[in-house]
């Protein structure tokens, strides 16, 4: 709680002086707090209209007290309290408003707006809920042109040094994507090896079409594949460079044209899981 009480000259448009009493309370102002301020200012010349009385809270009035300063006002009173002096506040020191920064919090509600001034400057404060609780769980600080604050540091501090902050967790910005410029190309594991179509194509596996050789152990695969319905697994094994590839590619296309589904891919494109369901819808 801060208690300030001051006084201000205001000869030139009534001859009155004002004497001011701001309040920062966490709860709202009573009806026995504004009396107390009323109190004060009668010895000073309240009935004789010699001061004016300025009562100033970021707390708004009880109904009991509200009902009070109406049978007072006309004595020479003033109030500014709750969201319209912290609206004015908020003009005066050009920050921006609930309504502005409110659009950049999802999936929170608005429990208390602050302004909050540290030796950095002055920020919007505002502690929150989850939409489906009801207890204050996080806050957000937004710097003088509504920019979310992302220094963890400096919201650690916070926390240590607001006890009110002390059991809530910070909410951080969100990181935007880098977009790159460069069109993106969609990704897909194509069928298939690449192999070569003519003779001199010496540095690919011979393709189906030039393909040679391995008739006896071609055979022994193909009818091992169409006299056996039950799932299994075959291996081809041996060293690199004997031809494994362009044998591969060409069972797959002899077994093809005889009407069979077939999927021939390089293991280096299917790198997941998910690429191995992907590859498995495309015959199911």
């Amino acid at each position: 709680m801060s208690t300030g009480v001051g006084s201000v000259q205001f000869a030139r448009a009534t001859g009155q002086k004002i004497i001011g009493e701001a309040k920062a309370h966490s709860k709202s102002m009573s009806g026995q707090t504004v009396a107390a301020f009323v109190g004060k200012l009668l010895p000073l010349g309240l009935l004789e209209k010699k001061v004016h009385g300025l009562f100033l809270s970021l707390s708004p009035l009880t109904p009991e007290a509200e009902d009070y300063f109406r049978t007072v006002e006309n004595m020479g009173l003033t109030t500014k309290v709750g969201k319209e002096l912290y609206n004015q506040i908020t003009a005066t020191l050009h920050l921006p408003t609930e309504e502005f920064l409110y659009r950049e919090i999802k999936g929170y509600d608005l429990v208390a707006p602050n302004i909050l001034k540290t030796d950095t400057g002055l920020y919007k404060l505002f502690i929150l809920k989850e939409v489906n609780s009801g207890t204050p769980s996080n806050f957000v600080v937004f710097n003088k042109s509504g920019s979310q604050i992302d220094d963890e540091r400096f919201l650690e501090d916070l926390k240590i040094g607001v006890s009110e902050l002390a059991g809530l967790d910070f909410i951080m910005p969100s990181k935007k994507k880098i977009v790159d410029e460069t069109p993106q190309v969609k990704r897909e594991i194509v069928r298939g090896l690449t192999v070569g179509t003519e003779w001199a194509d010496y540095r690919l596996p011979a393709g189906p079409t030039v393909f040679v050789g391995r008739n006896e152990f071609i055979g022994e695969l193909l009818s091992h594949i169409k006299h056996n319905e039950l799932p299994h697994v075959l291996q081809i094994k041996s060293r690199s460079g004997v031809g494994k590839s362009s044998l591969v590619s060409f069972l797959e296309n002899k077994l093809s044209m005889d009407g069979v589904i077939t999927e021939l891919h390089d293991s280096r494109d299917v790198k997941t899981i998910y690429d191995v369901f992907y590859l498995v819808q495309r015959f199911t």
